[in-house]
């Protein structure tokens, strides 16, 4: 086979071109170095009031929770180089159904925020403040996200 000045160019730009574009996609997605197990507390805060027109700059993807009442709610978001703070707060409302429901609001906030990076970190809640009388599980949905999740509430001891 034989190639052509044009031809080598073409299939040398081509193979700078797909390293290049693999290079800057492997440093867009970064772990959270300070992926401890911080457990923070869950705000009840009867007068809050989420402004439901803003969108979200997080993404939940994924939920799960353990038998000691902790939240662990698996984030993303662009950032890398400012401070990030999460907040969940609970307005203490329950939804009227079986089961009976809890929308919870994770408020993020930033800091000196200018980089881009994906991030990819989970963030622990004790969620103990939740107690619905008479029922024992109870539907956690997330404002402003579709994720949800159903949490057996442990019995008292």
């Amino acid at each position: 086979m034989k190639f052509t000045s044009l031809s080598k160019i073409i299939v040398i730009t081509m193979a700078v071109s797909a390293m290049s574009l693999q290079c800057k996609t492997n440093k867009k997605i970064q772990k959270d170095k300070s992926d401890k197990q911080t457990i923070s507390k869950l705000i009840i805060d009867r007068n809050f009031s989420p402004d439901r027109s803003k969108k979200l700059d997080y993404k939940i993807e994924s939920l799960s929770y353990n038998t000691k009442n902790i939240l662990n709610i698996e984030i993303s978001y662009l950032g890398g180089c400012g401070t990030h703070n999460f907040d969940l707060i609970f307005n203490g409302n329950y939804l009227k159904s079986l089961p009976m429901q809890a929308g919870l609001f994770l408020k993020h906030t930033s800091k000196n925020e200018t980089c881009d990076k994906k991030i990819n970190t989970v963030l622990h809640f004790d969620i103990t403040g939740l107690k619905p009388d008479r029922y024992n599980k109870l539907k956690i949905k997330f404002i402003g996200s579709d994720q949800n999740i159903m949490y057996e509430i442990p019995p008292k001891e």
